[in-house]
């Protein structure tokens, strides 16, 4: 597996990882299923081993039984008229099949006369459409209660069910029995309150690579009735069910869902024409059939190992349509979603006050594993709780103690004709103010500085990879009031609006606020390299020197525009510095990609 790597510098809190999602976005369409239907109840669809032959369960009349096997050969994208299945129904309850996948074994329900309770679960021989040597799954697997709706897996090696008895959850449970090395089964034990609730859950269904469990439900949050879950298996516990979305269900019940590994449909049953009762319904695309993967996902302090608070929104390519949401509000390490296998996503991961980071993953087989992780530091450089002016007005060295005594120089020389820049005398009483400012100002350039050679810098130069550099981003912000003036310096200064159009200050250019704001951003950057290299040199640490030998540190200087936060016109005259990790390699045989957009 691969890792998607991030980091950026930002004032954060740590939380917990709280995943939502359902199928509802997928373009999905649900139609009756064609000639299967009677104002009967029709229910239990289960497709042939070889695909051709829908088998289901109908309470119809003309019947052996109260509820009996009909069967409907494919028909086009539909099913020609069914016919009873005589080799198994009787004039009690028969229905509900489950084939391996090499079509030799098949499970159903059943009232018979060996039964122990209500309805008992049965397995039997099948082979060219014949059901032979039938015979009662026993006493560790049925009850005196209710057992029926069972599911086995392809391999033969397990099989889910329902049942009423008292010593489960609550109402009907999935419960499972697994088959022993020496033939038989095993004691049947109850599903995990991942999957069973207090209320009724029915109809397991499981997918041919035996790692995704379908089931009706009605404790989970639905839209109403019994609806249809999906869940992932992860040694042996499932994950958070996931609802099949408001296509599938309905305000009334869906119950029954099967899906073959290829193919373009699944079936369930449905009552969302209550006239019929339950009927038999085809969706497509059918997004379940080969199983589901885990996407696992982290957002991370890069420096600490903390989750931090964030939202990973999780697109389907084909689809592009969002299919899951990562809302981070603790300290979990890890969030795991179960999805679809075999599609491609996209990732797009937001932290308040950063643009979005997206990261790709590519199709993964049923019971895969991919892992995405997104790391963000927590060194908070937006200055946005300081409510003094990082400027004087009009101009654009920040406002350190230095650069404010070498503006009164400045002025005599350079800056006598930059009549934009507010004039003061030395010691008056707005001077003493910027006096006061200058020292905060010098405060939080030195809790940058010092934290990025002390810190940033080294860590990075000891774990990143060749390709990955430090993109420094410096904003300038100016306040809203109108700038009047010619930028009278000789120096040409480039830099990018917040949208990354390139911008240019020229001499004699006539001033805006958003140039005011580049130009901001270009000498507060070189204020930072200036100390960023004063103080490597009284620490005695070349990491910085050896990251810019190396061109792993990118400065961008970015003009916000103006500040509209707040009303105080000096408290919006401030900068913004963010460290960013940009690029990728594979390492750990983790998931990585260079495409950060």
């Amino acid at each position: 597996m691969k890792q998607y790597t991030i980091v950026a510098i930002t004032l954060l809190v740590c939380t917990a990882f709280l995943p939502a999602q359902d199928l509802s976005n997928y373009p999905m369409s649900l139609s009756p299923a064609s000639a299967i239907n009677t104002s009967s109840n029709d229910y239990a669809p289960a497709l042939s081993p070889n695909k051709d032959f829908l088998y289901f369960t109908s309470t119809r009349g003309g019947g052996v039984g109260k509820a009996d096997v009909y069967g409907a050969y494919k028909k086009g994208n539909g099913w020609d008229t069914p016919a009873s299945i005589p080799s198994i129904n009787t004039p009690s309850h028969e229905g509900a099949f489950s084939f391996t996948a090499d079509g030799k074994i098949v499970v159903f329900a059943a009232e018979r006369s060996d039964g122990l309770g209500d309805a008992d679960i049965y397995i039997a021989d099948f082979s060219s459409g014949t059901i032979s040597n039938i015979r009662n799954l026993g006493a560790d697997v049925n009850s005196k209660y209710w057992d029926s709706q069972p599911a086995i897996t392809s391999d033969g090696t397990a099989i889910y069910f329902s049942s009423k008895r008292k010593d489960g959850i609550g109402g009907c449970d999935i419960w499972v029995t697994r088959k022993t090395t020496g033939g038989t089964w095993a004691k049947a034990q109850c599903l995990d309150k991942n999957i069973n609730t207090t209320k009724d859950e029915r109809s397991p269904f499981v997918t041919t690579d035996g790692g995704t469990l379908v089931f009706a439900s009605k404790g989970h949050a639905g839209f109403g009735g019994f609806d249809l879950f999906y869940s992932s298996r992860d040694g042996n516990t499932w994950s958070t069910p996931t609802n099949l979305g408001g296509i599938v269900n309905s305000e009334n019940d869906e119950l029954f869902f099967n899906a073959p590994a290829v193919g373009d449909y699944f079936y369930i049953a449905s009552s969302r024409n209550p006239e019929n009762g339950l009927d038999i319904f085809q969706g497509t695309p059918n997004l379940l059939g080969l199983g589901t993967m885990r996407l696992l996902v982290s957002v991370t302090d890069s420096l600490t190992g903390k989750p931090l608070p964030s939202t990973v929104i999780v697109y389907d390519v084909a689809a592009n349509v969002p299919v899951a949401t990562i809302v981070t509000t603790g300290d979990i390490p890890e969030s795991s979603v179960a999805l679809p296998a075999n599609r491609n996503y996209r990732l797009e991961a937001r932290v308040q006050g950063y643009p979005a980071r997206s990261a790709d993953v590519t199709s993964t087989t049923a019971n895969g594993t991919q892992r995405v992780r997104i790391q963000y530091g927590t060194i908070g450089f937006d200055f946005s709780n300081y409510q003094i002016p990082f400027f004087v007005t009009g101009y654009y060295r920040p406002n350190t103690s230095k650069n404010l005594e070498d503006l009164f120089e400045l002025r005599k020389g350079d800056l006598s004709d930059a009549t934009y820049i507010e004039n003061f005398d030395r010691n008056s009483s707005q001077h003493q103010k910027y006096v006061s400012y200058s020292k905060v100002v010098d405060d939080l350039f030195t809790s940058v500085v010092t934290t990025a050679v002390d810190t940033i810098f080294p860590r990075f130069r000891k774990n990143s990879a060749p390709d990955e550099i430090i993109e420094i981003s410096v904003y300038g912000f100016a306040d809203p009031k109108p700038i009047l003036g010619r930028y009278v310096e000789t120096e040409t200064v480039y830099f990018e609006d917040a949208n990354g159009t390139a911008q240019t200050v020229k001499p004699n250019d006539k001033l805006t606020n958003l140039k005011l704001s580049g130009l901001r951003a270009y000498h507060s950057s070189k204020q930072i390299e200036r100390q960023f290299e004063d103080l490597s040199a009284q620490r005695g640490f070349d990491d910085y020197k050896q990251l810019v030998q190396q061109g792993k540190i990118k400065y961008r200087y970015i003009g916000g525009g103006v500040n509209t936060s707040g009303n105080d016109f000096a408290a919006q005259r401030r900068i913004k510095i963010d460290f960013v990790r940009i690029k990728g390699t594979t390492k750990n045989n983790e998931y990585d990609t260079n495409k950060v957009k």
